[in-house]
């Protein structure tokens, strides 16, 4: 059911065809993404990432670096809805499990979000996933041709 709803979802968000500045665009990331004995607070900082390679924290940063969008590595939903609340964000891509989506969803609308499951590699909320082009693709729908 959790499929279903997130698959509408963004169905609903590319019928929407919001464009926005890169900079408008926060792409919101688990911290299980990161792989669990790294010292590195990229929670603070995704820019303290080492990239030695372990996870796809650095595979994020250098995306997000790319497109200049912003990047946050969340602890929680509630750091995540804080974030996505500032007025300066217009758009947003969630990476997270099924549950955690649909209840980001709900909680930070009318923003647009759309979400990318994340793939659990050793179980949930240890060391995930995701693809990196499934993130890349639902940052450019939101990005606006420069005039």
């Amino acid at each position: 059911m959790k499929t279903a709803l997130l698959k509408f979802n963004n169905w609903q968000v590319k019928a929407r065809k919001v464009k926005v500045r890169p900079e408008q665009i926060l792409v919101l990331s688990p911290r299980c993404l990161q792989y669990h004995k790294c010292p590195q607070p990229v929670t603070t900082d995704p820019h303290s990432c080492k990239f030695c390679g372990k996870c796809q924290v650095m595979d994020m940063v250098k995306l997000c670096d790319e497109l200049g969008v912003q990047l946050c590595f969340a602890t929680g939903g509630g750091v995540a809805v804080k974030r996505s609340r500032d007025p300066k964000i217009k758009a947003i891509v969630a990476v997270a499990c099924a549950k955690e989506l649909c209840m980001g969803i709900v909680m930070t609308l009318p923003k647009p979000v759309f979400a990318v499951k994340n793939i659990f590699n050793n179980g949930p909320c240890v060391d995930t996933g995701v693809s990196i082009e499934n993130v890349r693709s639902a940052i450019e729908s939101f990005i606006a041709e420069p005039n």
